[in-house]
């Protein structure tokens, strides 16, 4: 009778240790990053996003234009810059004032739950000293945006992070409208470079 209580136990235990580990799945899936074109697969949990347009503009005139997804992005812009998307990185070479580039980022999520997500904007190497003088707005359409300022704080480049947005389960995907520019402002950067790693984070809905 000891002998199988003792079994009955560790059938018990064993259970209790398989949820266990299934809830920290689900939970390490639905707190990771979920990159610029990156699939993220595990039980029940998938997030996936991706650049579907990619647009440089130099005071306003479009200059380079793709409006489907390719594994490298490149732009070029009025006086010689260029921009080039590879994986999730951004970057910005010899931008003059009013020099930008667009892009649409392209959200998916087939949890069986309600998440959240937002855009964050973080420099990679600012090599040419360009970051602080950089403006970013996200938004749900390119009308309706919010801007942020890119700034070092204490000595370090601090990251952009766009507000929560709600993806209830069975949506099918969410469209987001980046512009990373130069502004007037920023007319002491000009010529600078600069890169910025592009992703998309995700938690479950509380």
């Amino acid at each position: 009778m000891k002998e199988k209580n003792q079994n009955i136990l560790r059938a018990l235990i064993a259970v209790a240790l398989s949820l266990c580990v299934a809830l920290l799945s689900v939970w390490a899936v639905v707190t990771e990053k979920a990159d610029i074109n990156l699939a993220i697969n595990v039980g029940k949990a998938s997030s996936f996003a991706r650049v579907t347009r990619f647009n440089t503009y130099s005071n306003g005139k479009v200059q380079d234009s793709f409006d489907n997804y390719v594994s490298e992005f490149g732009g070029r812009f009025g006086e010689y810059g260029t921009a080039t998307l590879r994986e999730n990185i951004l970057s910005l070479n010899r931008l003059r004032v009013d020099d930008r580039v667009d892009f649409v980022i392209e959200f998916t999520d087939k949890s069986s739950v309600d998440i959240q997500y937002r855009v964050v904007l973080e420099c990679a190497n600012d090599y040419y000293g360009m970051y602080e003088g950089l403006k970013v707005k996200v938004g749900s359409n390119y009308l309706d945006t919010t801007e942020y300022e890119c700034s070092y704080i204490d000595g370090q480049p601090a990251p952009i992070e766009s507000e929560w947005a709600m993806f209830p389960k069975g949506r099918d995907f969410d469209r987001i409208f980046v512009t990373v520019m130069l502004p007037q402002e920023g007319s002491a950067y000009s010529g600078r470079g600069t890169q910025l790693s592009v992703s998309v984070h995700v938690i479950p809905h509380t």
